[in-house]
């Protein structure tokens, strides 16, 4: 099944298809709530009522569920960005680093990139220990690290902030709230493909290369 999505102004809907063709449905607002909860108990006749405006597929999509809805409030870091990821000897990664709204669904995928840039800096770091002696002018273990996470964080801020902004962008286009987009379907869809593939399409071992050569030439200044 293709996947689809339909939206108006401040509204849209995304049917997800599961395996063994099980269906769950998304349906998302930008309007604030007064609520200080992170879910809330819904209905579905608000749900309803919410889309009666849609066409008959969608409300056939809203008309599905037998069982209780729950709405649930959308986060991100996109108006107060973490300034650095790394403190020290300490670093933060994934949603702690760059919590993201859904509406790219990447956000895993980019904890994988944070994780994958940490593990080729550890491995790179452990080399560096096995043929360097620190009491003949190696680097100790403790600056190795900072060093390490140094080069985590120049690596990895830009396009994880990148992410925030992007899933932000993506979340008012579905919501008719992009003035320059508006509810415009071919503008629409150009705007989400090139941001979509700059997530698929990234050179994750150019990624993991880039690192380890900056690495090293951070290794030299110490």
């Amino acid at each position: 099944m293709r996947s689809a999505a339909w939206s108006q102004r401040k509204k849209h809907i995304l049917p997800l298809v599961r395996r063994k063709q099980k269906l769950d449905t998304c349906i998302s607002g930008l309007t604030r709530g007064d609520s200080e909860k992170f879910t809330l108990p819904a209905r579905k006749a608000d749900a309803v009522k919410a889309f009666e405006g849609f066409n008959t597929a969608v409300r056939a999509i809203i008309d599905m569920p037998q069982n209780e809805l729950s709405k649930w409030a959308v986060f991100d870091t996109c108006v107060y960005p973490v300034p650095t990821f790394i403190r020290g000897r300490v670093c933060i990664s994934g949603d702690a680093a760059h919590a993201a709204a859904t509406y790219h669904g990447t956000g895993a995928s980019f904890a994988v990139e944070d994780a994958a840039v940490l593990a080729q800096l550890l491995s790179t770091a452990d080399e560096y220990t096995e043929s360097h002696d620190v009491e003949n002018g190696g680097i100790s273990k403790p600056n190795l690290l900072r060093k390490s996470l140094e080069t985590y964080n120049s690596i990895r801020l830009e396009r994880a902030h990148w992410l925030v902004e992007t899933s932000r962008h993506i979340g008012k286009i579905y919501q008719g709230q992009n003035a320059e987009v508006g509810v415009d379907s071919t503008k629409c869809a150009q705007e989400i493909d090139w941001r979509c593939r700059k997530i698929w399409h990234y050179d994750v071992n150019q990624m993991t290369r880039e690192t380890k050569e900056l690495f090293t030439k951070q290794l030299e200044t110490v």
